[in-house]
């Protein structure tokens, strides 16, 4: 009878671990706050109205956001503003919010919020990333897109106006490759021009995946970016367990040798592990000049595992042999989790990091003080993947401590959370309740701020003759 209660124990403990384990490796989950839409008011008047309406800039990348003003309105009066769009599938994604007038008959939304629809912050764009699709459907992008049009209208009871503006797609005018060599793999965005252009690598979260997007925003800038893909790349490990941080030193090498790339120039940016890898390779190779990372970590943390979920490993290896590590994943973690997931909460592995971080032994801590170029800290101050600000903290105070001689940028941005959603355009779909933190207002406007950080940083930094 003993025997069998352990035996039982055992799997139920195994159950819970390998079910935490799932949910840590979707670290780049939405968000756990949701607000449900409210109704769409009716139409205010259809025939044409006589105020001015304009959106700006009219054409413009993607991620360059709109400033939406209107004059030659009766003080006080009731707005309603709208947009939409389509995406791939044809289906329809809306928004819309509510304003008044000021005292001299003029509305701008840079500087007021509405008073009700789909967004509530004073934010010119809102209503572009706050439109959604019903039932909630998540927007789904076509790669053969060049331009894509918005359609915004302006209601008040005297009259409706109608303004059509669009964004582009920086795809077609970039050189895209698909790099496979014998030891990493990649997807490398190339600018107009011979250059030599500086380079940036991108390094994503435990997904995988890589970020096209973002990768040619960044090229279409000016950069070389090569967006590593560092998970299941044979003959390396399929999953985040002792990664070879050789990878991003044979992608070096190899940017290095292209006459199209300045090789005195250039960086990495990562996000989520992404960032971590980015720290711990930055600090064992002085040809990276400047480094970006969103949701950072001041120590090298536990790997994550679907095939090995009871087995506690470092997450990178360096010559062959395992990076020291903070072993911060345990059954009681793990059951804690387990139980908030079967009860039906809201899931967060931001105690088990911070857990992971205060037992850290010396030698798991990246030696960020050797890093050869600036730093820029990114984080939500609500992430629940982990305590991603607290560790931008200890990063700045351990640089100080050591006379770090390098700039370093620290950006908090409060009410977000682990999700960094730049987007302008709809993302659409119902966020998941498992992990992330933050609402899906404060990740969208920390995104687009810690976007424009970015671009500026990589600009700063890798461009010096600008």
């Amino acid at each position: 009878m003993r025997t069998a209660l352990v035996v039982f124990g055992w799997l139920a403990g195994s159950l819970v671990m390998l079910a935490a384990v799932l949910i840590l490796w979707a670290g780049s989950a939405e968000q756990t706050a949701y607000v449900d839409p409210v109704p769409e008011p009716p139409s205010l008047a259809n025939e044409p109205g006589v105020f001015n309406f304009t959106v700006t800039p009219g054409s413009a990348l993607i991620d360059v956001p709109i400033a939406v003003r209107l004059s030659g309105l009766v003080p006080g009066e009731e707005v309603v503003l709208r947009a939409q769009t389509e995406d791939r599938d044809g289906r329809e994604f809306r928004s819309w919010a509510r304003f008044h007038a000021d005292a001299d008959g003029h509305l701008d939304l840079t500087s007021v919020a509405p008073s009700g629809g789909s967004y509530r912050s004073v934010d010119g764009s809102g209503l572009m990333w706050s439109m959604r699709a019903d039932p909630d459907e998540q927007f789904v992008h076509a790669r053969s897109w060049v331009h894509r049009p918005y359609r915004l209208s302006a209601e008040t009871h005297h009259g409706r106006k109608v303004v059509e503006i669009s964004r582009t797609y920086p795809w077609k005018r970039l050189e895209h490759r698909i790099i496979e060599q014998a030891d990493f793999r990649a997807e490398l965005w190339l600018p107009p021009g011979k250059g030599p252009h500086p380079a940036i690598v991108v390094l994503g979260g435990s997904s995988g995946a890589p970020n096209r997007i973002r990768s040619s925003l960044l090229a279409a800038r000016g950069h070389a970016v090569l967006n590593l893909l560092y998970l299941d790349t044979d003959p390396w490990p399929p999953e985040l367990i002792e990664v070879p941080i050789e990878e991003l030193t044979h992608a070096l090498d190899w940017l290095a040798d292209m006459d199209t790339i300045d090789g005195e120039q250039m960086g990495v940016y990562g996000t989520s592990k992404g960032a971590e890898f980015a720290l711990l390779a930055a600090s064992r190779d002085a040809r990276i000049k400047a480094v970006a990372v969103w949701g950072p970590t001041a120590i090298v943390m536990f790997g994550i595992s679907f095939q090995h979920p009871l087995t506690i490993r470092s997450s990178w290896s360096a010559g062959g042999k395992p990076v020291p590590f903070a072993a911060g994943m345990s059954y009681v973690t793990a059951l804690r989790n387990g139980v908030r997931l079967l009860s039906g909460r809201n899931l967060s592995f931001r105690r088990t990091y911070e857990e992971a971080f205060a037992s850290a032994p010396d030698e798991s801590f990246i030696p960020i003080e050797n890093i050869a170029g600036p730093i820029l800290l990114l984080g939500g101050m609500d992430d629940q993947m982990g305590p991603a600000t607290p560790m931008s903290t200890a990063i700045e105070r351990r640089l100080a401590v050591r006379g770090f001689e390098h700039e370093v940028r620290n950006r908090a941005y409060p009410g977000a959370g682990h999700s960094m959603k730049l987007d302008l355009w709809p993302g659409g779909g119902r966020p998941s309740r498992f992990v992330g933190g933050g609402t899906p207002e404060a990740n969208h406007l920390a995104g687009r701020a810690a976007w424009r950080e970015i671009l500026t940083f990589f600009s700063e930094t890798l461009h010096p003759e600008r």
